[in-house]
């Protein structure tokens, strides 16, 4: 026999969570960890491919088909096993093979099998029966044929199941099948079976002991007869059995229907209701576990999920009502501290709190109605406590509304209303402090409307007085005699209204004499308007009259003034007459004005006044001539004059922004106003006196004629410490301090070493950049071309721009050697010093090798090569040739180009350094080659290093190669 039992959802149940775990007693505790403790050990078999093949409880290895992994499981978790298998969302047929064995029972799965022991087999199959049903799992209960023998019939299987079927749904009084029980043996499966003590084999002995032996065979014939007998009575039994196991079998059938009916009708109404309870409806999960205590009064699971739902509900109405209550005791603490609030509040407070402490015991209906109470008594307050507020601010407003009627004398002119609004004001305040706040309020309201009303009643005679006070006002503003002149009969009126307003006034007809002087306002403004146009016409024709008497006279000045006062009258701005007659004398008078400024050279004046009559009437030959002729005079006009020491000289050149203007002097320039100019003045050298040139950044800023003096003064010799530049020359020279420095390098070529320390001890001039070829240009044609090696075809060639290097000015010169270099300073030095410029010991020359190397250094120990880009031309950014001077950045001492451009030649001669540490050295007194420094535009720029050292010919003339001089103190000879 085949007892099915349903398949478990396919919605797994979730693990015990440790955090629920603390709200329960400790035995649900401890059943729920043992629980949990399994599916841990079991979990790992849910999510791998395949089942495991066995578990086995006993630990012992149990044959089967296949077997496969096992582990023991006590027990305790029997029940575990099953709920792990039906949760584990495993698909397929559960098969319980009962086997012989009185102490063991299997449980196969998938092919895998679950052994548990030491449960009887028929308690074991009743255990199994009610997990599978609890946890709606498929299983098919069946004898197990490979075990044997199995005193356990499909009957006696069915019994059980249905027994515990019927325990499963508290069916307490379920009928079971006959002899149906654990062991029993009353009716267990024949009906009416004889008992031990009928035995007919011990009757017949009983009997036939003293008979005789043919009574014997009597007796075995009898006993044979009496056994055929009970053969076919043990047929008629066994066939009646058959029949009765058939009813049996149907009864259970039936039974195991109506019980599978009515639990699938209970599982579906606990999920609904679980459902509804997640949703946290919980009136609709209270109902459903009602339906289901109709059907199964003891259902554990149901009478949980009403408890839950009931308490759920109980917590949610508690909750909410419980957050009323917190805002309105927050609305309580804006309220103010009146002492009715403080202590009304302290109350709901301690009301609250005893409701939070019922809350926290978690008898939610106490806790709900508390908090209902103390909603109500707060709703209550903050009622009183919004009828305090307005009472208080509508205090405020019959305050001001009393203030109103005081100051319109209220009291005075409207006793009634007065005496019945302070009357309610004191009501209301009696009640305000009885603490009937409503009362106070509707009193103060009334009270509030009648002094407003008494108020404006008493503003009419206030009204009758501001009109009164309008219309003296108006009157003293505007002359009396005025209006009896040209008012007439509108005069007339206005008086007359005002003496009735006057009457009423005294009567006390104050609305009436409002009207009145209102209506004495109105005809007051009408007479002072019309008075005044009447008025105005008259002064305007006497205006317009005197003015065509002035033009007559040509009084231009007057005419202007009396045709202004004309147009000026209201009324007359735009009189056609009056325009032109101003327009007449505008023009003559601006025109005089302008022929009298020019009579006294006041062009300024007299250009302004012609511009102001010119477009007063455009086209005007004799405004536009005096016109241009002021524009003429106002022309700025520099004359610029030169003194020499306080007397004036002629010989001098004037430039302007450069532009050469006149060879001599006193000259008048042109000049534009607001402009500024750069004026530069110079006068030639005479003999040997150089003078310094003047100049000026002149700023025009007013027309016509101007006068300059330039004074001009001997070039005197250079200022220790201050730059120089030599007249006539684009030679500047930088000052140089004495002082100490390193010379050579550790890292360079033997010739830079050793580094020695050398103490230069005289201050000195150096070149800021290289000699020109200007400069060099100038010596040659100041002597003549005369000089040694000076038609050398390298050097022609240069000079004659006939080379690859520039022989513009502002380049180095270059295809010099050493003793051209050496003449040039030997003639700058006999020009200077005839010129009176040379310091006492001092005279242009070449710089030793220790001071050029003391300038390139500037005070620095070592160069950044990273930069030298922007202060050195080499073979990296010269372009292959060379560039002009002082276009890159200066050393720190303001040097341009004393690395890269062209080599420099030194006074020394080539010689080697030695470690003695030397003070202004020279280097050697004789040689044969001379010493250059600083690289030049086709050498890499290592060679433009402080230290490097290149030596050459004297005699050699190469484009690489220039010279720098300084001024300093005298050398030997040969040097």
């Amino acid at each position: 026999m085949c007892v099915p039992f349903p398949m478990a959802s396919s919605k797994r149940r979730a693990f015990v969570d440790d955090r629920k775990l603390a709200a329960l007693e400790p035995d649900t505790v401890m059943a729920k960890l043992q629980k949990k403790r399994f599916f841990e050990r079991c979990r790992k078999f849910i999510f791998q491919p395949a089942w495991p093949r066995s578990m086995d409880v006993t630990g012992s290895a149990m044959d089967h088909e296949a077997s496969g992994t096992s582990f023991s499981l006590n027990r305790d978790e029997l029940p575990h096993a099953v709920q792990f298998l039906a949760e584990g969302g495993r698909t397929g047929k559960l098969d319980v093979f009962v086997p012989a064995d009185d102490r063991t029972g299997c449980l196969f799965f998938d092919g895998g099998r679950l052994c548990y022991a030491k449960y009887r087999r028929w308690e074991g199959i009743e255990a199994l029966a009610q997990l599978c049903l609890r946890d709606n799992l498929e299983a098919h209960f069946v004898p197990d044929a490979r075990a044997g023998d199995c005193n356990l019939d499909e009957a006696s299987i069915a019994s059980i199941l249905v027994q515990a079927a019927a325990r499963a749904d508290e069916l307490e009084d379920a009928p079971l099948v006959p002899g149906a029980g654990y062991g029993a043996t009353e009716g267990s499966f024949l009906d009416g079976a004889v008992a031990a003590d009928d035995d007919p084999l011990a009757f017949c002995r009983r009997c036939l002991a003293p008979v005789s032996r043919v009574a014997v065979c009597v007796c075995v014939f009898a006993v044979f007869f009496l056994t055929t007998l009970y053969g076919y009575q043990w047929y008629l039994n066994s066939e009646s059995e058959k029949a009765a196991q058939k009813v049996r079998d149907f009864r259970v059938k039936s039974l195991y229907e109506l019980s599978r009916r009515r639990r699938a009708r209970i599982r579906g109404l606990i999920r609904e209701g679980v459902i509804a309870y997640s949703r946290k409806e919980y009136t609709k999960a209270e109902q459903y576990a009602v339906d289901i205590l109709e059907m199964s009064p003891k259902h554990e699971r149901a009478l949980e999920l009403q408890q839950r739902a009931a308490v759920a509900q109980a917590l949610l109405s508690a909750t909410s009502v419980r957050g009323e209550a917190e805002a309105k005791l927050a609305a309580l603490q804006d309220l103010s501290d009146e002492q009715f609030i403080t202590g009304e509040t302290r109350q709901i407070d301690a009301l609250y709190q005893s409701a939070n402490s019922l809350y926290d015991a978690e008898q939610y209906p106490q806790a709900e109605t508390k908090y209902r109470t103390a909603i109500a008594r707060a709703t209550s307050l903050v009622a009183r406590a919004d009828q305090h507020r307005l009472a208080e601010a509508k205090l405020v407003e019959l305050g001001i509304a009393r203030e109103a009627a005081m100051t319109a004398e209220a009291e005075i002119h409207a006793p009634p209303l007065w005496r019945s609004a302070d009357g309610l004001e004191q009501a209301g305040k009696d009640a305000f402090a009885a603490g009937a706040y409503g009362e106070a309020l509707q009193s103060w309201e009334v009270a509030t409307v009648q002094y407003k009303k008494a108020a404006e009643q008493s503003n009419t005679r206030q009204a009758a007085r501001v009109a009164e006070r309008e219309y003296k006002d108006l009157l003293a503003g505007v002359t009396v005699g005025t209006l009896e002149e040209y008012g007439g009969a509108k005069w007339e009126k206005t008086k007359a209204l005002a003496e009735s307003a006057v009457q009423l006034v005294s009567k006390g007809a104050f609305q009436d004499a409002e009207r009145a002087w209102s209506r004495a306002v109105a005809e007051l403004k009408s007479v002072t308007e019309y008075a005044e146009k009447r008025r105005g016409r008259a002064r305007f024709e006497a205006a317009v009259t005197e003015g065509r008497e002035a033009l007559e006279s040509r009084q231009w000045a007057l005419a202007e003034r009396r045709y202004r006062d004309a147009l000026a009258i209201p009324g007359y701005e735009s009189d056609k007459a009056a325009e032109e007659g101003l327009r007449i004398s505008q023009f003559e008078n601006a025109l005089a004005r302008a022929s009298a400024a020019g009579a006294s050279n006041d062009w300024m004046v007299a250009k302004r006044e012609a511009q102001r009559a010119l477009t007063i009437q455009p086209g005007s030959r004799r405004v536009q001539d005096l016109l241009e002729k002021a524009e003429r005079e106002l022309v700025p006009r520099l004359t610029i004059r030169v003194d020499i020491e306080g007397k004036e000289t002629v010989d001098a050149r004037v430039s302007i922004n450069g532009a050469d203007q006149a060879d001599r002097v006193p000259c008048t320039v042109p000049l534009k106003l607001h402009e500024t100019y750069t004026i530069t003045v110079h006068r030639p050298p005479s003999g040997n006196t150089y003078y310094q040139p003047f100049r000026l950044n002149y700023v025009v800023k007013h027309p016509g004629r101007q006068e300059l003096t330039a004074s001009l003064r001997p070039w005197g010799p250079p200022t220790q410490g201050l730059p120089w530049r030599v007249p006539g020359s684009d030679l500047e020279f930088v000052p140089v301090a004495p002082g100490d420095f390193v010379m050579g390098s550790l890292q360079g070529r033997a010739d830079e070493r050793p580094r020695h320390r050398v103490s230069l001890t005289d201050a000195f001039w150096v070149g800021v950049h290289e000699v020109t070829n200007a400069a060099y240009r100038r010596y040659l044609e100041s002597e003549g071309g005369s000089l040694p090696g000076y038609g050398t075809a390298t050097y022609l060639q240069h000079f004659r721009k006939n080379s690859a290097m520039s022989a513009k000015d502002d380049f180095p010169v270059c295809y010099v050697n050493r003793e051209h270099a050496k003449a040039f300073c030997r003639w700058l030095t006999r020009r200077e010093r005839d010129g009176g410029r040379l310091p006492h010991g001092y005279v242009y020359r070449l710089p030793t090798e220790a001071e050029w190397e003391y300038c390139v250094r500037a005070g620095r120990a070592e160069e950044d090569t990273a930069a030298r880009d922007n202060y050195a031309w080499f073979a990296k950014n010269s372009g292959h040739h060379t560039q002009p001077v002082g276009r890159l950045a200066a050393n720190p001492w303001g040097i341009h180009d004393i690395q890269g451009n062209v080599w420099e030649w030194c006074s020394d001669w080539y010689g080697s350094y030695s470690p003695e540490a030397k003070v202004d050295p020279t280097g050697p007194d004789t040689g044969v080659l001379g010493v250059v420094r600083g690289g030049s535009w086709r050498n890499a720029g290592n060679l433009c290093g402080f230290a490097y050292r290149n030596s050459v010919s004297a005699r050699d003339t190469t484009p690489d190669i220039g010279f720098r001089v300084v001024l300093a103190p005298v050398l030997s000879e040969n040097r």
